[in-house]
């Protein structure tokens, strides 16, 4: 795995090449959003555990090779079915996310970015993980 991520960084620094960031986007103002769908790591016998998904949704603000983000996110963290059961946790929070531009070409950038957030665990049936923490993460 260590290789591969050295062969995916020394690609995505060839085809930056020498160019400067001047900015992330045209756009001093941006909305992005992204989904994901998480696969059983396991197979478990007691129980069946499904596909889970996740969203989030931000907006973003830039200035040259900053940019400043604020949205939401929420995954679907544990999903399971068993005997008429049905169980999930879902991560929710809010978040702030800088991001800063190191490098970038006509193709593609390597940015360095952080994330701090406030959220819950929520579950569909009660648990005791409904009180709010803080996250962060980069």
């Amino acid at each position: 795995m260590p290789l591969r991520f050295a062969v995916v960084l020394i690609g995505l620094l060839v085809a930056a090449g020498t160019a400067v960031a001047e900015a992330q986007s045209m756009q001093r103002l941006s909305v992005q959003g992204s989904g994901a769908v998480l696969f059983p790591s396991s197979d478990d016998p007691f129980f069946e555990s499904d596909t889970r998904i996740g969203y989030e949704g931000q907006l973003r603000y830039t200035i040259s090779r900053l940019s400043i983000g604020a949205g939401y996110q929420r995954s679907t963290v544990y999903k399971f079915s068993a005997d008429g059961v049905d169980f999930s946790a879902a991560l929710s929070l809010g978040f702030i996310e800088p991001r800063y531009v190191v490098l970038a070409g006509n193709v593609a950038a390597l940015y360095l970015a952080g994330r701090l957030g406030y959220g819950a665990l929520v579950c569909s049936e009660e648990c005791n993980a409904n009180d709010a923490y803080l996250t962060y993460g980069g």
